[in-house]
């Protein structure tokens, strides 16, 4: 393409690569003055980490001694929950939540609870998960760390049977699984739930005779879960009314782990050789996508997958107790530690995940053993995960056009447009 000036350029004036890019900007724009939304379509690329940066995070305390407490979960904003044993009394669960500072806070229990598991938290700070109470056993709540209230999600057979609620979605829908009961035992069988306050419960029920328990679920109300048959676990994804069974990897059991916005699911199976092997998937698409472990490791397993498609998990020698935190990259695997600037670290195994890509693990940090929180770094303007901000990025962004869910939304505001156009451009070249 030929430009026309009107005006004369000065003189040994250079086109620099940002400049050039404005050009072409300017020129797709006027090629296609109305740019259709996109069609919904996952996007083909996530955004990916050049590298992450650490986040050190407080001890549990307990009388004298301290201790690193269990990763649980982790949002967007960075908040997380942690769980551990209650110092009053190590049979039952504490759970803990920190948003920042120096100290972590224990969620407080009802005087009915004797102890609390949290599962997991929104980006509203809102927390699930399972209390043992004194009146009926295991039971499913919801608690408003704002508010302070409590919501019980009651099973299908009170007062004995149990609950337990396993995931929330950022606009407050929760899913789990409630008991059905049978004769001589009110705990079995289960069904998978959806809840929100304004639709009660929808259950998934019994499904060719196994139980049913839901364990993730995103923004567009779509769960996964597992089937339970005895040892036999078949994963499923569920939308409230549509069932798709997810197919093993290794022709044995399977085990769903994250599920993200764009209904991708990650996890992994065990063959049933000896010893037990495990090799991790994304489901994308109605397409499985084995993840190979790490150069040298024998086996593999995903935790969780972010919206970018970054998949974290780990890679493990068959046999041995030999592994090391992995995150995969358009299906690549990375060792996490490798990743990691300004500390050293040592990670053998991570599993937490936010949609934006940060992750709760439990490791050491310069010799220490501690929970970190490893947040991605990547060039403002980068969208294809390269690592440089260069022409791949602005195509990026033409592609997704109109996108409320995309790597290219750069800015955040749910949709795909010319402000993060802009951002690339502005950002032209940098590493």
């Amino acid at each position: 393409m030929r430009w026309r000036w009107t005006s004369p350029r000065p003189a040994k004036s250079k086109t620099t690569p940002g400049v050039r890019a404005r050009r072409v900007a300017r020129a797709l724009l006027a090629a296609c003055p109305v740019l259709a939304p996109g069609s919904g379509a996952q996007p083909a690329f996530g955004q990916a980490p050049c590298h992450y940066d650490v986040t050190v995070l407080p001890n549990h305390s307990c009388g004298i001694f301290s201790s690193p407490a269990n990763p649980v979960a982790i949002n967007n904003l960075g908040h997380v929950l942690l769980g551990g044993a209650n110092c009053g009394n190590p049979v039952y669960d504490e759970s803990f939540l920190w948003t920042g500072g120096p100290t972590l806070t224990p969620i407080p229990r009802p005087s009915y609870m004797l102890g609390f598991a949290a599962q997991d938290l929104n980006d509203d700070d809102i927390v699930v998960g399972t209390a043992v109470t004194t009146y009926a056993g295991q039971r499913a709540f919801i608690y408003d760390s704002h508010s302070g209230v409590w919501t019980e999600l009651p099973p299908l057979n009170p007062p004995t049977g149990w609950s337990g609620a396993l995931a929330i979605s950022n606009n407050n829908v929760v899913c789990g699984f409630r008991s059905i009961g049978s004769p001589g035992d009110p705990v079995n069988p289960r069904t998978a739930f959806i809840w929100s306050a304004a639709q009660g419960f929808h259950d998934l029920g019994i499904v060719n005779g196994y139980s049913t328990t839901a364990g993730r679920i995103n923004i567009h109300g779509m769960c996964s879960g597992e089937m339970a048959l005895g040892k036999i676990i078949v994963p499923f994804l569920w939308d409230g009314v549509h069932l798709v069974q997810v197919p093993s990897i290794a022709g044995f059991e399977t085990h769903p782990g994250g599920l993200n916005d764009w209904n991708s699911l990650a996890g992994y199976a065990l063959t049933g050789a000896s010893p037990i092997n495990t090799r991790a998937f994304l489901w994308r698409n109605g397409l499985q996508t084995e993840l190979l472990p790490l150069r040298g490791f024998g086996r593999a397993a995903a935790g969780n997958v972010s919206d970018g498609n970054v998949v974290v998990g780990t890679s493990a020698m068959i046999g041995s107790d030999t592994a090391v935190a992995t995150v995969w990259i358009n299906a690549i695997p990375h060792a996490l530690p490798d990743l990691v600037q300004g500390a050293q670290v040592d990670l053998g195994s991570a599993g937490h995940m936010s949609a934006n890509g940060r992750i709760l693990a439990l490791g050491s940090v310069n010799g220490t053993a501690a929970n970190m929180i490893l947040t991605p770094r990547a060039p403002v303007g980068d969208v294809n995960g390269n690592c440089l901000v260069d022409v791949n990025d602005l195509l990026g962004v033409i592609i997704e056009w109109g996108q409320s869910v995309s790597p290219a939304d750069l800015n955040h505001d749910h949709v795909v447009n010319a402000l993060d156009l802009i951002m690339v451009i502005d950002h032209w070249g940098s590493t």
